[in-house]
């Protein structure tokens, strides 16, 4: 049963400033068993369409060695950190950080003494204090060879008890959000809608934390799914999310990402794509050949691909 404290805390907090949350709809649900390479980039990531991948992970020894504490302790290096107590809506202030070895983190967290407690995200690595954990997260069988990320590492751990997501969208890769333990809310909506200008300005400023709402009429078409224990949800490029816990419980997420396709990072039909090219060049070190060099190839990529449709 979902927890009343995480139902009135945090998803009045986050899904309730989103127009006809009250109809969302329900993000479409694959069965990893019976996923195919072919069905899933064909159907889903060539098109940037969200799924629920349900059992996705269950053949992972993470769904049974990260409950664990001893665990965590044991299969990695005890290295500073930050940790922070709080919902984690917007990015956090300097005073809302501190730093403690991970070790005494990972005690802190399975207490669950804390009403809000996340450990910042861990990176899964050759060079990282958590390396030894690879063995524990060998991959998916609908997604054998997915290319090296340009922008966000590989995996990354979430690690957190009661902690929230504010809204955001990836400006690049492929995103897999694996639920190792506990269960979330997640709702998301489509990048290509009429005004997206506003809706983006409104939720980068975290304006609904100030009790600002967004225009009732704009329809953004949300989305929503409860991602449970086994499951990975597909959360495309520029598309918005944001998402809760609704188990009071340590929860553990392995983010996995990929780089998009050409034609993905190329259709200039999308607002947030323009206004990444545009606006955030230091996406691209700031090397404006970089930016027109990129962004001219992934178009012409964009429209070979349309043109095959």
């Amino acid at each position: 049963m979902e927890d009343q404290f995480i139902h009135t805390s945090l998803s009045d907090g986050i899904t309730s400033v989103i127009p006809g949350i009250e109809n969302a709809a329900p993000i479409p649900v694959l069965y990893a068993e019976s996923l195919t390479e072919k069905e899933f980039v064909k159907n889903w990531v060539d098109k940037s369409k969200p799924c629920l991948i349900k059992g996705a992970i269950k053949h992972w020894s993470a769904m049974s060695n990260w409950k664990e504490k001893d665990y965590w302790i044991a299969n990695s290096r005890n290295e500073n950190v930050k940790v922070g107590a709080f919902r984690n809506f917007a990015l956090p202030r300097p005073d809302q950080m501190e730093e403690m070895p991970f070790h005494d983190a990972v005690e802190r967290l399975f207490a669950q003494k804390d009403d809000v407690f996340k450990i910042s995200a861990r990176v899964i690595a050759a060079d990282t204090h958590v390396a030894a954990l690879e063995k524990d997260t060998p991959g998916f069988p609908f997604l054998p060879d997915a290319g090296i990320p340009r922008k966000y590492p590989r995996k990354r751990i979430l690690m957190y008890h009661r902690a929230s997501s504010n809204w955001h969208f990836h400006p690049m890769d492929e995103t897999l959000m694996c639920q190792v333990s506990g269960s979330k809310r997640i709702t998301v909506f489509p990048p290509h809608l009429p005004e997206m200008r506003t809706v983006s300005r409104f939720l980068d400023q975290d304006r609904y934390l100030s009790g600002e709402q967004l225009d009732p009429s704009i329809n953004v078409k949300p989305m929503t799914a409860d991602v449970e224990e086994g499951d990975a949800m597909y959360i495309p490029p520029f598309w918005y999310h944001g998402l809760y816990p609704t188990q009071d419980e340590v929860g553990f997420t392995l983010v996995y990402c990929w780089k998009s396709p050409w034609h993905v990072m190329g259709d200039m039909s999308n607002y947030l794509l323009r206004d990444l090219y545009k606006r955030h060049p230091y996406m691209f070190k700031n090397n404006q050949l970089l930016i027109k060099s990129f962004s001219g190839y992934a178009w012409l990529r964009h429209l070979i691909w349309k043109a095959g449709q």
